[in-house]
């Protein structure tokens, strides 16, 4: 090989060291860019995470307030519950004063009209 023919090979070289280097750096380039991405993206799912278990912790807060409150109105449950039970027998029994108030009325309405039908019919 002659002078010229090493020179121009050496500046082959360099030329494709060159272009190497150049795709190497946008490689570089695209993995930083690929990491600040992720960074990112993990950044807001373990702020959505976070926030996740705020929530959690403020409804299970929330539901000890209301088992709380439930437990504190169970008594209150209980006596309107035997309240009821106590007001279907005094149903019922209302109930059978009203038939047995109905059969009498009932009765002193047919015995009346037996009393004017005899008065207008002659009877004994």
């Amino acid at each position: 090989m002659t002078d010229d023919n090493t020179q121009r090979a050496i500046g082959e070289l360099r030329g494709e060291m060159k272009g190497v280097d150049r795709r190497l750096g946008e490689i570089i380039d695209l993995i930083k860019s690929q990491d600040e991405r992720s960074s990112a993206s993990r950044a807001r799912m373990y702020e959505a995470q976070e926030k996740t278990a705020r929530e959690v912790r403020d409804l299970g807060g929330r539901v000890g307030s209301v088992e709380g409150a439930v437990a504190a109105m169970d008594p209150v449950f209980r006596r309107v519950g035997s309240l009821m039970e106590r007001s279907k027998g005094i149903l019922f029994v209302i109930g059978l004063i009203w038939l047995f108030m109905g059969g009498l009325i009932l009765e002193g309405v047919k015995w009346i009209g037996q009393i004017v039908a005899k008065a207008v019919m002659g009877g004994p």
